[in-house]
C-alpha cells in the first residue's frame, strides 16, 4: 500500500440554497500521494456520501474511506477486554479470564492468571465487595477490590487491545465524524473535493426608503455558519428556488431481514460453479466504503460556483440565472467564523413604485367603515430575481412601518402594504338578484340556466389635501364572471383588481357586477304538472314561455278530462251502492209482492244510469289519454335552446 501524507484542501467556494442545504467545495494543490480528512457531523454523513464528488486530475485510485456507526461499537466487542459497555472492574477482568495480571496491593505485587471477580457477602454493617481470584503456582488466592492499587495485563497483545480501545471511545465520544478522501498519485496537480451537507436558509431582509423619486431597496442576507470549520475568505453564492432535496441513511449500516432455513442434515446438495457475468459485474474493492471517480468521470460534475462578474457596486453580489434558479455572488472573498452569522448587503438600487392605498373587499363586512392600507406598487427592474423576505419601510427619513414580499421575478410588479392609510374612508354594501339566463328544452328534458347578480358598492371617502389612488381587491369565487366594469387592471387567483383614482377632499361610489351560473333541470315528461307552473312564471323567454302555454293547455285538457272522469266515477259508484242496497231489500220481500214489484223497477232505472256512467266513462278515459299522449309527443318534439 501507497504511504499517504496528510494534507490540507482549503475551502473555497459555498453555494447555500433555500431548500436547506449548502454546497461546499474544497480545493488546492497535491504534489504526492495524500489523504484528506474532513470532519462532519454525524447527521452530515449521509449527506455527503450521497454527494461527494473528488476532481483528481490524475485519475489514479481515487477512494474515500470512513468507519461506519456501528463498525465503531463492533471494533471494541471484539478486542479483549470488551470496553464498549462501560464495565466496571469485575466485568472487565472477567471478560479476560485466564489471562495473567500483576496486582499492586498494600503488601506488595501479586502475579497470577485470573479466574474470574466474585462479590462476597458482607457481614453485619459490611456492604458486599467483589474479590478478584488469582491462580499462581497451584495455588488460589483472593484479592479484595478494596486492596487493589493498580493491576497490569502481562499480554502485550491485550495491553494492546486496551489501547485500541480507548483510542476507538475517544473517537467515537467526539461530535464529529471522518471521511478520509486517499489520493495515491504522486503527481503534483490542483484536486478539487465538493459535497453538499444540511445547512440553514439564508434569509433576506430589505429597507426600501420612499421618500422621494424612485424608491431606494437595500437588501441584506443573513447567513448562518452552524458547522464547527471557519469559512476563511471564501467565495460565496446564495441560491433562490425550490430543487427537490432529500436524505437517506447511507451511514448507518442497513441489514435485510432473511428467512430462517432449517438444516439439511441428510445428504448435501451438489456444488456448482458459475460463470462470471459478462457486464455489469461488480469490481473488486480493495477499501472499504470507498467511492472513487477519476477525472474523466467527475470533469464537469462540479458545476463553476463564479455565477457572475464582480458587481460595480461593492456592496452589492451579482446575481443571475442559474438554471431554473436564481443565486446572488459576492464579488469579493468572504469571512465568517464557525458558529457565527453575519449580514451581507446583496442587492441595492432604485426600484419602480409608486405609493398606493389598497382596499381589500373580503374583509370588509357590509355598512362597516374601514381604511384601506397604506401601500406600493412596485415594479422589480433591478435585473435580479430578489427572494421573500420582510421589507422595512421608511418615508421622510422616519420609520413607516413593515411590509411582506414573496418571490418577486425580474420584470414582475407587486402590490405591498406597510400601513393603514387614516386618509381614506371606505364601506361596502353588497345585494343580489337571480333570474333566468338561458333555457334548453330536448326530448322533455328542461334545463334553465339562472344567473345570479351579486353587486357590491364601495363608497370611498377622500379627507386628505392629496389625490389617492386606490387599488380595490374584490373577491372572486368559483366560474363568477365579471360584469361590471368589463375587464379589471389586474386578475389574480382569487380576487378582481381595479385602480381607481379619488381626488382630494372628494368622494366616489364604485361598483362591482359579477355573475354567477347555476344550472337546473327538470324531466316535464316525469313531471308533467311542472308546464303549469312554467306558464305563469314571468322570467322565461318568449318562446319558452308560449311553448309552457301551449302545453299547459294541453295539460289542463287532460286534468278536466280526469277531474270529469272522476266525477262520474263517484256517482257510478254511488249508484252501484244504491243498486248494491235495492238488491238485498228485493231478495227480502220478494219479486212477487206489491213492493218487491216497486224495487224491481227501482233497479231496473238504477242499471239503465249505469250503462249511461259507463260509456261517459269511456269517453272520458279516452280523452284523458289522448291528451297524456298528445302532450308527450308535444315535449319530445321540442328540441332548441333559448337566451333570456
Amino acid at each position: 500500500m501507497v504511504d499517504l501524507t496528510d494534507a490540507a484542501l482549503p475551502l473555497r467556494r459555498v453555494a447555500i440554497f433555500s431548500s436547506g442545504v449548502g454546497h461546499f467545495e474544497h480545493r488546492g494543490e497535491v504534489t504526492e500521494p495524500a489523504r484528506v480528512s474532513l470532519p462532519f457531523a454525524a447527521r452530515e454523513v449521509s449527506d455527503v456520501l450521497k454527494s461527494l464528488t473528488i476532481d483528481d486530475p490524475s485519475g489514479d485510485q481515487v477512494a474515500v474511506a470512513y468507519a461506519t456507526e456501528d463498525a465503531l461499537w463492533a471494533t471494541l466487542q471484539g478486542l479483549r477486554p470488551d470496553v464498549s459497555g462501560n464495565p466496571g472492574l469485575a466485568d472487565l477482568l472477567n471478560s479476560v479470564r485466564g489471562a495473567t495480571l500483576e496486582v499492586d496491593v498494600p503488601s506488595g505485587r501479586r502475579t497470577g492468571r485470573i479466574l474470574g471477580v466474585e462479590v462476597r457477602p458482607g457481614s453485619g454493617d459490611t456492604p458486599p465487595e467483589p474479590c478478584l481470584s488469582l491462580y499462581a503456582d497451584g495455588a488460589v488466592s483472593l484479592v479484595p477490590a478494596s486492596q487493589i492499587r493498580a493491576y497490569r495485563l502481562v499480554d502485550a497483545q491485550m495491553a494492546a487491545d486496551v489501547k485500541r480501545a480507548l483510542d476507538h471511545l475517544l473517537e467515537s465520544n467526539r461530535p464529529s465524524r471522518r471521511l478520509e478522501v486517499r489520493l495515491s498519485s504522486d503527481q503534483a496537480r490542483t484536486v478539487g473535493l465538493g459535497y453538499v451537507t444540511p445547512t440553514p436558509v439564508w434569509k433576506a431582509t430589505y429597507r426600501l426608503d420612499v421618500t422621494a423619486g424612485p424608491p431606494l431597496l437595500q437588501g441584506w442576507a443573513i447567513v448562518d455558519n452552524a458547522s464547527d470549520v471557519d469559512w476563511d475568505d471564501i467565495e460565496l453564492s446564495l441560491f433562490v428556488g425550490r430543487p427537490a432535496s432529500f436524505t437517506q441513511p447511507l451511514y448507518e449500516a442497513q441489514y435485510v431481514q432473511r428467512e430462517v432455513v432449517p438444516l439439511e442434515i441428510a445428504g448435501s446438495a451438489d456444488v456448482h460453479r458459475y460463470d462470471a457475468a459478462a457486464a455489469g459485474g461488480m469490481a473488486d474493492v480493495s477499501e472499504p466504503a470507498m467511492l472513487t471517480a477519476s477525472r474523466r468521470e467527475m470533469r464537469g460534475a462540479l458545476p463553476p460556483m463564479a455565477l457572475a462578474a464582480p458587481a460595480p457596486v461593492p456592496v452589492q453580489a451579482a446575481g443571475r440565472p442559474a438554471g431554473e434558479q436564481f443565486s446572488f455572488t459576492f464579488p469579493g472573498q468572504v469571512t465568517i467564523g464557525g458558529h457565527e452569522s453575519a449580514m451581507l448587503p446583496f442587492v441595492q438600487g432604485g426600484i419602480d413604485g409608486e405609493k398606493v392605498s389598497i382596499l381589500v373587499g373580503d374583509e370588509m363586512a357590509d355598512g362597516a367603515a374601514t381604511n384601506p392600507a397604506l401601500g406600493l406598487r412596485v415594479t422589480n427592474n433591478l435585473g435580479v430575481a430578489l427572494p421573500p423576505g420582510p421589507i422595512t419601510v421608511f418615508d421622510d427619513g422616519l420609520y413607516a412601518g413593515d411590509a411582506l414580499i414573496g418571490f418577486l421575478p425580474t420584470g414582475a410588479q407587486r402590490l405591498i402594504s406597510y400601513g393603514d392609510d387614516l386618509g381614506v374612508q371606505a364601506s361596502r354594501d353588497t345585494a343580489s338578484s337571480q333570474r333566468v339566463a338561458s333555457v334548453r328544452l330536448a326530448n322533455g328534458l328542461l334545463e334553465l340556466t339562472w344567473a345570479t347578480l351579486v353587486t357590491a358598492k364601495y363608497r370611498l371617502v377622500n379627507e386628505a389635501a392629496k389625490d389617492r389612488r386606490v387599488w380595490v381587491q374584490h373577491p372572486r369565487w368559483g366560474d363568477a364572471q365579471l360584469v361590471k366594469p368589463k375587464e379589471p387592471a389586474e386578475l389574480t387567483a382569487g380576487a378582481y383588481r381595479f385602480d381607481v383614482d379619488l381626488a382630494a377632499q372628494s368622494s366616489l361610489v364604485f361598483e362591482v357586477v359579477t355573475r354567477q351560473s347555476v344550472v337546473s333541470s327538470v324531466s316535464l315528461t316525469d313531471d308533467p304538472d311542472a308546464v303549469l307552473r312554467f306558464a305563469t312564471d314571468g322570467e322565461l323567454p318568449p318562446r319558452t314561455a308560449q311553448l309552457m302555454r301551449d302545453a299547459a293547455a294541453i295539460r289542463q285538457r287532460q286534468l278536466r278530462a280526469e277531474a270529469d272522469l272522476a266525477s262520474v266515477n263517484a256517482r257510478s259508484a254511488a249508484l252501484a251502492a244504491d243498486q248494491a242496497r235495492v238488491r238485498e231489500t228485493l231478495a227480502v220481500v220478494g219479486i212477487g209482492t206489491r213492493s218487491g214489484a216497486t224495487y224491481q223497477k227501482r233497479l231496473d232505472e238504477l242499471e239503465d244510469r249505469l250503462v249511461a256512467l259507463s260509456q261517459q266513462q269511456d269517453d272520458l278515459q279516452k280523452q284523458a289519454d289522448e291528451a297524456a299522449a298528445e302532450l308527450a309527443r308535444f315535449l319530445a318534439s321540442q328540441d332548441f335552446g333559448e337566451d333570456a
